[in-house]
């Protein structure tokens, strides 16, 4: 009778070891993972240029935009909280200040308008957009990454952390998801 009880014992605590076991953490700086049950998706890993240019609808002779090619990501999620796991170069700074989930504009290709710059006009001035700019609550995961949770409507998304060691400004890598009803 005591080496039943032994066994789902050892058997109980075996149990408990594999489903505590934890999600690992992406391998480079701007790698994100979706979170679904336990198990890991890697986001779609795409260039993102920055372009200068008008903007009609902002009424700007000098707007930034972030672009990425093709209409839409492969990694597809349904719509409501979504869980996500993003490297950064350390875990130590706030999420919210190195990294910014894009709502994009999808037509041809995704894009976004970063800021405009109407200071030529007359009462007019420079301005950042945050509209596109959705929140999130993040916390520490693992040495150097953060588990963000939102809550993202139908649509397509990026996701872009500051690197400080990205040299090159005209051209980012982002990582990118799309939500469905």
């Amino acid at each position: 009778m005591k080496k039943i009880i032994l066994s789902f014992v050892m058997l109980f605590s075996m149990s408990n070891c594999l489903f505590a076991q934890e999600v690992q953490e992406p391998d480079f700086i701007g790698d994100a993972f979706l979170v679904q049950d336990q198990t890991t998706v890697p986001l779609d890993k795409e260039y993102a240029r920055f372009k200068k240019g008008i903007s009609w609808k902002h009424n700007s002779w000098n707007a930034l935009s972030l672009y990425i090619d093709g209409k839409a990501a492969n990694c597809r999620t349904k719509e409501g909280t979504v869980n996500i796991i993003v490297k950064a170069a350390d875990n130590n700074s706030d999420p919210m200040s190195i990294i910014i989930i894009y709502k994009l504009k999808a037509k041809k290709r995704r894009a976004v308008t970063l800021s405009a710059d109407n200071s030529d006009q007359l009462f007019h001035s420079s301005k950042t957009f945050t509209k596109d700019m959705m929140k999130f609550t993040g916390k520490r995961y693992g040495t150097s990454s953060y588990l963000l949770t939102t809550n993202l409507e139908a649509g397509e998304y990026a996701i872009m952390v500051k690197n400080p060691n990205n040299v090159d400004e005209k051209s980012a890598v982002v990582s990118c998801i799309g939500i469905d009803k």
